[in-house]
């Protein structure tokens, strides 16, 4: 970039030809101008385009939390700086294949959850899960105690018709449970205390996955363990990736004459 001193024809603002002049804290300065920008046709970089503004929705969505975003502060050991590309780059690889599924997860690997279900009605949302495998408890939940955080990510997509306002929508659910324990012997069932109709918007969508979580805190209110179990389907299921359109042959079969005379 150059910069303009002891003009005597004024001072020039603007583009001029190739050359774009700046004005920044009363000087000028000179710069060619950047070429048009020739936006791309290709299906597969537009698809990818998409994707990856689908993971950072997603995943800056999730980092509003602030107890996600604490557990995500405290992995030192996950690649990136900010929480919510720690977020992302945990989903990319899943998004970049499947989009937002079940695969993807709100929270950094820790405890297992087995046999997890979810119950979602326009009222309602149960969360019900095991942490015990064939009956055994790993040793790892023994200090997994209240008060326990339960938390609930509803992504919804694949509007039912083209009146429904938004193409996707996510919603956040978070309550506190101070005392009680999970079951060591069946399924433990947690309700979120919410109000009549309050998902109502389900029935606008024929794709949704809840992401649910419960997170054990210590005795200074910090996350301490969490277990989760990535994406369950309410409705829908995985995007088909559909293979490449086989090309067109060069030339069909058949018989080719060329005479060429000088």
């Amino acid at each position: 970039m150059a910069r303009i001193v002891n003009s005597h024809l004024g001072i020039p603002i603007g583009k001029m030809g190739d050359i774009v002049f700046k004005r920044r804290n009363k000087k000028i300065f000179s710069q060619f101008a950047a070429e048009k920008y020739k936006e791309t046709t290709s299906e597969r970089v537009i698809k990818n385009r998409g994707l990856f503004g689908e993971v950072m929705v997603f995943s800056n969505f999730i980092n509003r939390s602030p107890v996600i975003k604490y557990i995500w502060r405290k992995r030192k050991d996950m690649p990136g700086k900010a929480t919510n590309m720690r977020i992302f780059k945990q989903n990319h690889p899943h998004i970049k294949s499947k989009g937002i599924s079940s695969r993807c997860r709100i929270l950094p690997y820790n405890l297992q959850i087995y046999e997890a279900a979810i119950g979602l009605t326009v009222d309602s949302l149960t969360f019900s899960f095991k942490n015990s495998h064939k009956g055994v408890v790993p040793e790892s939940y023994n200090d997994f105690k209240s008060p326990f955080l339960f938390i609930a990510i509803i992504h919804m997509e694949e509007p039912v018709n083209e009146k429904v306002k938004h193409k996707m929508m996510n919603i956040k659910l978070e309550e506190m449970l101070l005392s009680g324990k999970l079951s060591d012997s069946g399924f433990t069932h947690f309700t979120f205390n919410t109000a009549k109709k309050t998902f109502k918007i389900i029935k606008d969508y024929n794709k949704i996955i809840v992401y649910p979580a419960v997170i054990s805190f210590d005795e200074y209110k910090q996350p301490y363990k969490w277990a989760e179990c990535g994406g369950l389907y309410v409705k829908g299921a995985d995007r088909v990736n559909d293979p490449p359109p086989k090309p067109d042959p060069v030339q069909e079969a058949g018989v080719s004459i060329e005479i060429e005379c000088r």
